[in-house]
């Protein structure tokens, strides 16, 4: 069986051509925030982000404690009808 291979581009120039980009776009983040104003867009947003994942959470968390609660009065009420039925059967 044959293996279908593209005959563009050699495996080394996709390499090189990769490094070359990559190298690229981190120069272009340096550059960026070189500039004061960019980074203190770059602080803001950042800091928005990290202020909306506390808030979700702490959601997160109010909803397991929630859930944990409804949980554990299931598991008594349940406790207390079998105790319930097995007297009862006695």
């Amino acid at each position: 069986m044959k293996k279908h291979q593209n005959p563009g581009m050699s495996p080394v120039a996709a390499a090189v051509t990769g490094a070359v980009v990559g190298a690229g776009a981190a120069v272009a983040g340096a550059a960026i925030l070189r500039d004061e104003k960019n980074r203190a867009r770059a602080k803001k947003i950042l800091n928005n982000v990290k202020d909306k994942a506390r808030v979700y959470v702490k959601s997160l968390e109010m909803k397991a404690e929630t859930a944990q609660k409804d949980a554990n009065a299931s598991v008594t009420k349940g406790r207390k009808q079998v105790k319930k039925f097995a007297a009862k059967s006695l």
